[in-house]
């Protein structure tokens, strides 16, 4: 099976000289923390199998436990490796290459919202007509904020022949972007959740916009600056589009998954995939879908959650916001109606953990964070003070690299468990 899937499957080229293509930060050692000696190495060699196996042109890991860092690590090609598109110098990744969080982004969407609330500029509770009157048009007055930053808005799918990835022209024209928001005719809402893998974002940044200003700069006030981050953004500026990291569409699709992702993405997979790495794109502001950082500044908004919401010295959240953030919904693992999985949000925006098997691993019940598009992952612990941000740049579903996947999902609860080693 493995063999014949990676007969059909799109693959990078995986250096014979790993060390060559593998960048260190600055480690504690496993005692530090009350792990046992070669914990964090044993993690770290299920994510080279994983590179090994050919689908992640690069990846970036960044773990904390118990406050302190204990892996810090990159490896493989930011640019020049794509399938079928082998530069002659491929640029090896680094630790500070910024690179798209696709939906992981949502998290730090959803935490910016907390903030405007908490400073008494907004209330999630509050229909969503209350700051963008229009948007009540074709009965949707009554849905809220939350309901949106929750998936249970209604308005999962954007008309594809006018905006999101399909028309990267009108990303630059946030009104043009509000009357297709709030044209739109919901579905049913309420109740069980629907993926909104764009338009809620969409959403979120008009609100900014009304009461507060523009999404960039309140990201860079209360989140970017206060955690002393080099990169945490809604895009980036046009000198920096050369230094984000390359998405390529790696791994085997078969015609039914290639159409129901498509379905939640909102555009065809692999063009979307393409269309993560166009300037207009990378240029403008997706809260949903184009939050550009690193694993390692990502692990320091995550560790800011799990300390109270402070950070240095000072509180960048009050406790109470991140308990109102991390508070579980009321609905538990319920199929979502778009992705067609079970799925927990948080009250917040987050996804969490639940009983059995989910997004984060067997019976994650303290876990919160957000999956990002096939194989992105940023989440936290509170029980074990563990925080994992795991950023890739290829885009496989199917493929050989299968066994090391689910090795890598096992490792992070394993590393909880304290019994990788």
């Amino acid at each position: 099976m493995i063999k014949a899937l990676n007969r059909f499957s799109r693959l990078v080229h995986v250096p014979a000289d790993l060390a060559s293509v593998t960048a260190y930060g600055a480690e504690v050692a496993d005692l530090d923390v009350g792990l046992a000696p070669g914990t964090a190495e044993a993690l770290w060699q299920r994510a080279v199998k994983l590179y090994a196996s050919g689908v992640q042109p690069a990846m970036q890991l960044c773990v904390h436990h118990r406050g302190q860092v204990i892996l810090n690590r990159a490896i493989g090609h930011a640019h020049g490796n794509a399938p079928g598109a082998r530069a002659a110098q491929p640029t090896p990744i680094a630790l500070d290459t910024p690179i798209n969080l696709f939906s992981c982004g949502k998290a730090v969407t959803a935490a910016l919202m907390h903030k405007l609330e908490e400073l008494g500029l907004l209330s999630l509770d509050a229909p969503v007509a209350a700051y963008i009157p229009e948007f009540a048009r074709h009965g949707k007055g009554a849905i809220t904020v939350r309901q949106v930053l929750t998936h249970r808005g209604g308005i999962a799918q954007l008309p594809k022949t006018q905006v999101s990835l399909i028309n990267l022209d009108k990303l630059a024209d946030p009104a043009a972007i509000s009357d297709i928001l709030c044209d739109l005719r919901p579905a049913t809402v309420g109740g069980a959740p629907g993926y909104h893998a764009i338009s809620g974002g969409f959403v979120m940044a008009e609100i900014m916009r009304r009461v507060a200003g523009e999404p960039r700069a309140l990201l860079k006030q209360y989140l970017k600056d206060p955690l002393g981050l080099q990169w945490l953004d809604f895009g980036v500026s046009a000198d920096q589009v050369p230094l984000v990291a390359e998405n390529a569409c790696t791994g085997f699709m078969s015609p039914p998954i290639a159409w129901h992702l498509g379905r939640v993405v909102g555009a065809e997979f692999s063009a979307a995939v393409d269309m993560s790495n166009d300037p207009r794109f990378l240029t403008a502001v997706v809260p949903s879908g184009n939050v550009i950082s690193t694993a390692q500044d990502c692990a320091v908004f995550y560790q800011c959650l799990l300390n109270d919401g402070a950070h240095n010295g000072q509180q960048v959240f009050k406790p109470e916001t991140l308990r109102a953030m991390r508070k579980p919904d009321d609905y538990g693992a319920t199929l979502d109606r778009t992705i067609g999985i079970p799925i927990r949000y948080s009250r917040g925006g987050f996804m969490i953990g639940h009983t059995g098997i989910g997004l984060f691993g067997l019976n994650q019940h303290h876990t919160f964070g957000h999956f990002g598009l096939s194989s992105t992952l940023t989440w936290a612990r509170a029980d074990t003070g563990t925080v994992v941000c795991w950023l890739t740049t290829g885009k496989p579903v199917l493929g050989p690299h299968i066994p090391e996947m689910l090795g890598m999902f096992s490792g992070f609860n394993a590393l909880c468990e304290n019994r990788l080693a």
